[in-house]
């Protein structure tokens, strides 16, 4: 047993010295750059290029097979610019002998130093790289492919020192768009690469781009695990630094930064983000992803976590200068959360809590079909002002302010294509002055036709009604409103809205069905057309005191001074109603009555929308009772009817006693009293009482035929009194 153990010993070492030998006098005896030549021939009958092998060709047999090449590059493709399609500067590949005879592949550091690969299309479509697709053959001529996947065995056995490319470049020009892409600086380096075994992953690159005009740098780092057989890989603790430079870019510029674990499994078609982190611009975003049958019909979905950030230091760090705001303590404080669902053509937001400063938006939003843009919502919002948000008021003067620059189109083409479906609910809503609550609304858009109703609020002491829509399937836009109030308290209303002191005050309860069409403002006023009805209860007309213009009138006719004004300049009332016809963009009533404890008014008139002119007449008269404002003076006044002329503009409307109507009223109503008087007094009426029948019969003993010429006699004599 001795000797055969010894004998094994000195074979062994035999073996070893022999091999050894072997090794050195191949590497001495075999020069690799000798075969340059048959090498690049070989090249060329395969690809139909040239291969030049410019530096010197390196061996090495025993520990490690390996190979060393100085700069190599392959030629491009005919038609084609004259520099290489690939390039390397250095190449070095090495692998153990004794493990590659037991099958196990242990592949030293791989090196590719001074890489280049230049792709290019011409303006005929072709790329530079079609030839070597079908192995320098047409492409009809080459094998069937088979439908065995790769052999992983030997890879699954792979052990790898390492990779680094340093400096590599690969350029992308399409000579047809006109277009120029390009990677520079690439640097790939990774840790030993063992089955089973996570390796650490580090790449830097330079890009640039013309369309758009873009340059850049990223960095990405992490662990890597590559599943067995290839089946998927893991990257943990994945960073990547995004740095972007360009006028169509954002301020400039964009700087981005992603931390994530992200899982890849081939089998499952299956990708996972589990803990992902994005910031920039200032603003941290973090979540999950998870996407799913990727090779079939991928869906996608995960949740999103923006953390409270300033939305106008976001805005300007992005470079966008927001618009000056009424209130600038607002867009100040926002943050979101949300899950997320994607397939094929359709997108979901769903448990949405969007906080912008003092205000929480909840519900969901789902594009059912992205290529129409088909929407689909379900709002709530607990309250906002949207006042503050809104430009700062300008009060211009009558020198400041500007010409007008004419009028803006509306754009109505965007509703053609629109696809809507969707209700709002908000409860609390400042708009333009106006205090909202407890509003709801539902809006339709399909073929055209933009429906927003019903729309519901409460507001001043009452509520509201309504609907609107937009019709935009004609060449002009076509508006149509159907409103209701009932029970509003218009004062407050009017006040807020207006920011001036309301003109009028009481209940009020309101209908309007409206209709107008055109494609700017102008024209919609010019076209409107429809019917009001209103009717206010309890309150007053400020502005105008009907019970002064009855003191002035009193006066007039009397010749005596106007009194001086007493007490608000307003005129109560009980109620107020009427209706109004529009047409041609013309306001025209004829029925106002209005009702207080001293008065009656009745009105009619018309006012235009368009130059928002005025004309109408009231005429005010006192009841029988003259309780109520200032009553006990005008007792004179009771049988007589005060026209007051209304005019002006709809920012300041006049109101004036008519004067003119005024005299030519009471001369009519003066003269007929004279005339009455006149005539009882021709007939012997002393008291107000016309002669009784059979009064020819009295005590002086007349006879019949005697009175009957007196009473004419008499009758004469008082109309030429009256007509002296």
């Amino acid at each position: 047993m001795k000797m055969l153990l010894r004998l094994l010993a000195i074979v062994l070492g035999a073996l070893v010295v022999l091999g050894g030998g072997l090794a050195a006098y191949l590497t001495w005896v075999f020069d690799p750059n000798d075969h340059r030549d048959r090498i690049s021939e070989l090249v060329r009958e395969r690809t139909g290029r040239e291969l030049s092998i410019a530096g010197e060709v390196g061996l090495s047999v025993f520990p490690w097979l390996g190979v060393r090449v100085g700069e190599v590059a392959l030629a491009n493709a005919a038609g084609f610019d004259e520099r290489p399609f690939a390039r390397a500067g250095r190449i070095e590949l090495r692998a153990r002998l004794k493990p590659l005879l037991s099958g196990v592949l242990e592949v030293d550091r791989v090196v590719l130093g001074g890489f280049e690969l230049n792709l290019e299309r011409d303006r005929d479509g072709r790329g530079n790289w079609e030839d070597l697709a079908t192995g320098g053959q047409p492409r009809g001529g080459q094998d069937q492919p088979t439908d065995r996947g790769p052999d992983t065995s030997l890879l699954a056995a792979l052990t790898v020192g390492g990779i680094e490319i340093e400096a590599a470049r690969v350029s992308w020009e399409d000579r047809r768009a006109n277009t120029r892409h390009e990677v520079s600086q690439l640097d790939l380096s990774t840790g030993a690469i063992r089955a089973g075994q996570p390796f650490a992953v580090k790449l830097g690159i330079e890009a640039a781009s013309t369309a758009p005009v873009l340059t850049g740098r990223a960095d990405l780092s992490g662990e890597v695990l590559v599943a067995p057989q290839l089946a998927g890989l893991t990257i943990r603790e994945l960073a990547l630094r995004l740095a972007l430079h360009g006028k169509e870019l954002p301020g400039g510029r964009l700087e981005a930064a992603l931390d994530s674990d992200l899982t890849i499994d081939l089998k499952a078609n299956r990708i996972e983000a589990p803990n992902w982190v994005l910031r920039g611009f200032g603003i941290v975003a973090s979540g999950r992803f998870e996407g799913r049958d990727l090779a079939g019909q991928p869906r996608l979905s995960g949740t999103v976590a923006i953390a409270g950030f300033n939305p106008r230091e976001a805005m300007n760090n992005a470079g966008f200068a927001l618009p000056p705001t009424a209130d600038p303590a607002v867009l100040a404080r926002a943050s979101l959360n949300a899950a997320f669902e994607a397939g094929v053509g359709s997108a979901a937001v769903r448990d949405i809590e969007l906080r912008l400063d003092d205000s929480v938006l909840g519900g969901e939003l789902a594009l059912t079909d992205l290529a129409k843009g088909a929407m689909r919502f379900a709002l709530k919002l607990d309250g906002i002002d949207l006042d503050r948000y809104l430009p700062p008021q300008v009060v211009e003067t009558s020198k400041d302010a500007a010409p007008t620059a004419g009028v803006a189109t509306i754009d109505a083409s965007g509703l053609r294509a629109l696809d809507l479906d969707g209700r709002f609910e908000a409860g609390r809503l400042k708009v333009r002055g106006l205090h909202l609550n407890d509003v709801r609304f539902v809006v339709r858009a399909t073929g055209g036709v933009l429906r927003i109703a019903p729309i519901e609020a409460t507001l001043y002491e009452g509520s509201a009604r309504g609907g609107v829509t937009l019709d935009a399937r004609g060449k002009a836009l076509r508006v149509e409103i159907d409103e209701a109030l009932e029970g509003v308290a218009v004062g407050p209303l009017l006040r807020d809205l207006s920011g001036r002191e309301e003109r009028l005050t009481g209940r009020a309860r309101l209908s309007a069905k409206l209709q107008a069409s055109g494609n700017d403002a102008d024209a919609m006023k010019r076209s409107l057309g429809g019917a009001l009805g209103f009717r206010f209860s309890d309150g007053a007309l400020k502005g105008v005191n009907v019970a002064q213009l009855l003191r002035e009138a009193q006066a007039r006719l009397k010749g005596q001074p106007v009194p001086a004004a007493s007490g608000p300049n307003q005129t109560d009332f009980s109620e107020l109603s009427g209706s109004v016809q529009i047409d041609g963009g013309v306001m025209r009533n004829e029925d106002l009555r209005a009702q207080s404890p001293l008065l009656r008014v009745t009105g009619k008139g018309s006012a235009d929308l368009a130059s928002e002119r005025i004309d109408y007449r009231i005429g005010a008269s006192l009841v029988g009772t003259l309780e109520g404002q200032g009553g006990a003076e005008l007792a004179e006044l009771r049988r007589v009817t005060v026209p007051i002329r209304v005019g002006g503009t709809f920012a300041a409307p006049a109101y004036a006693l008519d004067v003119e109507a005024l005299l030519s009223d009471t001369v009519r109503e003066r003269a007929r009293e004279q005339v009455e008087g006149k005539l009882k007094e021709a007939l012997g009426v002393r008291t107000g009482e016309l002669p009784k029948d059979g009064a020819a019969d009295d005590a002086k003993g007349e006879s019949k035929a005697d009175a009957k010429g007196d009473a004419k006699e008499r009758l004469r004599e008082g109309l030429r009194g009256l007509l002296r």
